[in-house]
């Protein structure tokens, strides 16, 4: 149904994940396949655990908590996709395995993290949407 499409397009799945990573440049010998898979799996497996109010409260739902306990489970309830908040997540563990502590100079991760993604991730994505409107680059998963 078109429902489910739009239900679709607002999360994203290991293999969609894993796309993005390849086509951004992002894995290498820090950030592998499997170690993408891994982070997938503990942010899903971690917000599984959470409550319906922790999840509210964090903002990885948009509805309120009383209303989440009328629905009897979590909103993100599919172990197999994620939503924008846990995406966000596994993009932030995913810059913390590229840039490794021992790597950053004594530069606190916040930091490192916002200039990764200024610098590196914002840049690299915004080319490969320009270039995938003219056609150019992978088109599939």
């Amino acid at each position: 149904s078109s429902q489910e499409a739009r239900d679709s397009a607002d999360t994203i799945n290991l293999k969609e994940l894993l796309f993005m990573a390849k086509e951004g440049g992002m894995m290498d010998m820090k950030l592998t396949l499997a170690e993408v898979a891994k982070i997938f799996t503990m942010v899903n497996i971690e917000n599984a655990l959470k409550s319906s109010e922790e999840l509210a409260a964090e903002g990885v739902v948009d509805a309120p908590a009383h209303a989440l306990a009328d629905m009897g489970e979590d909103a993100d309830d599919d172990e197999d996709e994620l939503v924008f908040q846990e995406w966000v997540d596994v993009l932030v563990r995913m810059v913390h395995e590229k840039v490794p502590e021992k790597e950053r100079s004594g530069t606190e991760f916040p930091l490192v993290l916002n200039a990764y993604l200024e610098h590196t991730f914002v840049p690299k994505f915004t080319q490969l949407l320009k270039d995938k409107k003219r056609g150019v680059g992978s088109k599939h998963v």
